[in-house]
């Protein structure tokens, strides 16, 4: 059997190169003014890529995504939540409005199910015989 050297315990790690990333110095940094206003724009439902021609003299939705991805989120959400108090506030006055908030939102179903009557159990009972066990 081969005796283990020095080198053979030596962590692998070591001996890979590492690689340093460049950092660019012209990097455009977003200011607090930019991260209210796509705020502002998405919660307007707008999207990153309608928000990025606005900035800078047009800028990628893709940039927009990676600098402002937090702002987009809560942009979007505090919009949903001002239409869901508005959608409540509605239902408490009309009955229609409500009818339509639990079947859209809550996933209510007004169509019942038919209770078996003895026909149709007779029937089940007869198909049952039928099939193979």
């Amino acid at each position: 059997m081969q005796e283990l050297t020095d080198r053979d315990l030596e962590p692998v790690d070591e001996k890979l190169p590492v690689k340093k990333r460049k950092i660019r110095k012209d990097r455009i940094v977003p200011t607090e003014a930019e991260r209210i206003e796509v705020k502002r724009l998405a919660g307007l439902l707008l999207t990153s890529e309608q928000i990025g021609p606005l900035f800078r003299g047009g800028m990628s939705g893709r940039w927009v995504r990676l600098n402002f991805h937090t702002e987009l989120e809560w942009g979007s959400a505090l919009i949903q939540e001002e239409l869901h108090k508005i959608a409540i506030e509605r239902a408490k006055v009309d009955g229609v409005f409500l009818m339509f908030l639990l079947k859209c939102k809550c996933g209510w179903c007004d169509h019942q199910q038919p209770e078996p009557t003895q026909g149709m159990i007779d029937v089940l009972k007869a198909i049952s015989s039928r099939l193979p066990e």
